[in-house]
């Protein structure tokens, strides 16, 4: 499972770098070079649903993403405990922006921990079973593309690509967002 994981999460990175060709940050002549949003964004990843909420900021030489976001599995009658992983990170990056639309690709290092099954502990009938939790904290590397279109000065909708790799439990997921900010 964990070399599962660990190869899609490394075959969507390498996918990510090459379909994403972002060198440093780049303006329009007509828009002011800060951009600072806040994303709200919710959608699929490695472990079931996922949420994502982040902060980012450019700056002229790049930009800053502190982001922070959790996996879930939807499993409303068992097993028990629902596997989870989530991660907190402060990332680096560039990003690429016009007039309606920016682009960018970001990496750093990142906090995660998560629950998953232990041992078989015992079956509450046909549609619950008991397992050991066991939790995990780590270390891993977050990696991120994500697109905006800014439907106004303050507003627009976004797609996220992420993973975090790590030796524990590496995801990936897609989220589709809600972006509130400077964002033109």
């Amino acid at each position: 499972m964990k070399s599962n994981s660990l190869t899609i999460c490394l075959v969507t990175v390498v996918t990510m770098l090459s379909v994403c060709p972002i060198s440093a940050q780049t303006t329009h002549k007509l828009m002011p070079p800060k951009y600072q949003g806040v994303t709200l964004a919710g959608g699929a990843a490695t472990h079931g649903l996922s949420g994502y909420v982040s902060f980012t900021n450019d700056m002229k030489k790049g930009t800053l993403k502190i982001r922070y976001s959790c996996q879930t599995e939807m499993n409303i009658l068992g097993p028990n405990p629902q596997e989870k992983v989530w991660d907190i990170g402060v990332m680096l990056g560039a990003s690429r922006k016009s007039l309606l639309t920016r682009m960018s690709l970001s990496t750093g290092l990142a906090l995660v921990g998560g629950v998953r099954r232990g041992e078989f502990l015992s079956s509450n009938g046909w549609f619950s079973s008991e397992y050991e939790r066991l939790t995990f904290f780590t270390v891993g590397i977050p990696v991120e593309s994500h697109f905006v279109w800014a439907l106004s000065k303050k507003f627009g909708l976004g797609l996220i690509l992420y993973a975090n790799l790590n030796l524990e439990e590496s995801f990936v997921g897609m989220a589709i967002s809600l972006e509130f900010g400077n964002l033109k």
